[in-house]
């Protein structure tokens, strides 16, 4: 398994517990999936530019960084992985 995804986790679980302290542990939960899908969502770019846009941003359309092939194994594990870890918190809150 890619460290990144236990670190993903380990700061998606924190992220919420952050949440829970402040009030608000559903607040918390959707920050941590928002800041590592944006962040995915971001590094698909990078790769569609390199991989098919021959370097320019110019040559990717709207849709690149969500067109699957812009898309890996670890990059979908580093947002599925923390946010199947946030849901079971909130399962466990009894908020899902």
């Amino acid at each position: 398994m890619d460290r990144t995804v236990l670190e993903h986790t380990i700061l998606s679980v924190v992220f919420t517990g952050i949440g829970f302290l402040l009030g608000d542990i559903t607040a918390g939960a959707a920050f941590s999936v928002g800041v590592f899908l944006s962040r995915e969502i971001a590094q698909a770019e990078y790769r569609w530019i390199e991989k098919y846009g021959h370097g320019l941003r110019d040559n990717m359309p709207w849709h690149g960084p969500f067109q699957a092939r812009a898309w890996d194994v670890a990059s979908v594990c580093d947002v599925l992985v923390p946010t199947v870890a946030v849901g079971i918190i909130l399962i466990v809150k009894g908020l899902l």
